[in-house]
């Protein structure tokens, strides 16, 4: 099994479309591993900030920003592994990278819930 290591990211950096396509690649392989033990996913995205909750989004970028600037040191330190952990606690799913997510689940029947193009 190949491991998909998320790209080194800065918080001003939007994904491009190759980066995109890793994401949505490993976000799709574990919904493979979850269909081969006949488990039906559920994937559910909320669609855009709130203004109720901007005290919430503000706080989880704060953490994103943290545990980058960890995954970073960690890496840079020759540390992959524990990186690793952090880099998937600071990704931001934009609503692009939902969009690509969106096509791709939806060419292989996968029922996806969303709000994003309501």
């Amino acid at each position: 099994m190949r491991s998909v290591t998320p790209p080194i990211l800065y918080s001003d950096e939007r994904p491009t479309h190759r980066l995109m396509n890793r994401y949505v690649e490993y976000s799709m392989h574990r919904v493979r591993i979850l269909r081969h033990h006949k488990i039906t996913p559920y994937i559910v995205f909320d669609g855009g900030p709130l203004p109720a909750k901007k005290a919430t989004e503000s706080e989880r970028k704060k953490r994103r920003d943290e545990n980058l600037a960890l995954a970073n040191k960690l890496a840079a330190g020759g540390k992959p592994a524990q990186a690793r952990e952090y880099y998937v606690k600071c990704v931001d799913v934009t609503t692009e990278m939902a969009y690509q997510f969106i096509k791709v689940a939806s060419e292989v029947s996968l029922l996806i819930c969303s709000d994003l193009f309501a």
